[in-house]
């Protein structure tokens, strides 16, 4: 019986990755809420670096993110908060499935 090998069930990475980058946009955003001289954050893009780092070595990876705009507004300012774009050179896979 051969069995084709795909995402490890048993990996909690992609939800402990999920819940980081959760926290560090929430983060960048507060960096940006609390300081009405800054335009763009860096807290998220340095998350984002960590987790393709982490998943470099293995045979799977986040692909997308969806849900953290780069582009936005904090108390009227339009800002940024740099980090999702880093994923725009990922190749999708056949099975589209891996958004975080």
């Amino acid at each position: 019986f051969t069995q084709i090998r795909l995402y490890p069930e048993a990996d909690l990475s992609m939800r402990s990755w999920a819940q980081r980058l959760e926290l560090e946009y929430a983060r960048a955003y507060e960096e940006l809420s609390s300081n009405s001289s800054a335009s763009t954050s860096t807290v998220f893009e340095v998350a984002v670096s960590d987790m393709i780092s982490f998943y470099d070595e293995l045979e799977y990876m986040p692909y997308r993110l969806d849900g953290y705009d780069e582009e936005i507004v904090v108390d009227g300012r339009a800002c940024r908060i740099t980090g999702s774009s880093l994923l725009d050179n990922v190749r999708a896979p056949v099975r589209s499935s891996n958004s975080v």
